[in-house]
């Protein structure tokens, strides 16, 4: 019993440490195209390039993102949905740094392992908070 009330404790003190840490963004992330698609920017955070390479069943999205705030970002991440050729999501993949500089640039890469040679495009957002 003891165990348990603690455990609940220690979620609760967890949830407030988030919440007061800036880090909670309740805006949904927007994605944008795969392949060079345009800039993708979100807040501070902003993917200058990124592409898609394919080596045996695993599948990378590679790039570049800048800090393009005046604040370090305590956290900075990239997240990838990946796509068949109908389509449908068959994966998710994400990539993080902390603490990037203003006018830092961070070298991202997003796995998936993909054995049935689903993946045909990809979409990808950028998440941060200082």
């Amino acid at each position: 019993m003891k165990k348990e009330i603690l455990a609940v404790g220690m979620c609760l003190v967890l949830v407030l440490i988030v919440f007061s840490s800036g880090c909670v963004d309740t805006k949904e992330k927007e994605y944008e195209e795969g392949e060079g698609g345009g800039e993708v920017t979100s807040g501070e955070l902003s993917i200058l390039d990124h592409h898609m390479d394919v080596e045996g069943s695993s599948v990378y999205v590679r790039g570049h993102a800048k800090n393009i705030g005046e604040k370090q970002l305590s956290w900075a991440s990239v997240d990838v949905k990946f796509y068949d050729a109908d389509g449908s999501v068959v994966g998710t993949g994400s990539d993080y740094t902390q603490d990037l500089d203003p006018g830092e640039t961070w070298s991202f890469e997003v796995w998936y392992y993909d054995p049935d040679w689903e993946v045909d495009s990809y979409k990808i957002a950028v998440g941060s908070c200082w």
